[in-house]
């Protein structure tokens, strides 16, 4: 339909524009994901300087 309705080069416009947009949101998707499975695989260990108070313990 939109073949028939719009020259090549609008629909080219038309289908990259689609595509751009679906990526934006796959992006912050795959962002979010990919911190999940660092964290799941990587804990992370507090260091014997540093407190959660953010004074540092004295040795």
């Amino acid at each position: 339909m939109a073949r028939d309705a719009l020259p090549d080069w609008a629909l080219g416009l038309v289908i990259v524009a689609g595509a751009a947009t679906a990526m934006v949101p796959a992006a912050g998707m795959l962002v979010g994901i990919s911190t999940m499975v660092a964290s799941t695989l990587v804990p992370t260990q507090p260091t014997a300087a540093w407190s959660g108070s953010g004074r540092a313990l004295s040795s």
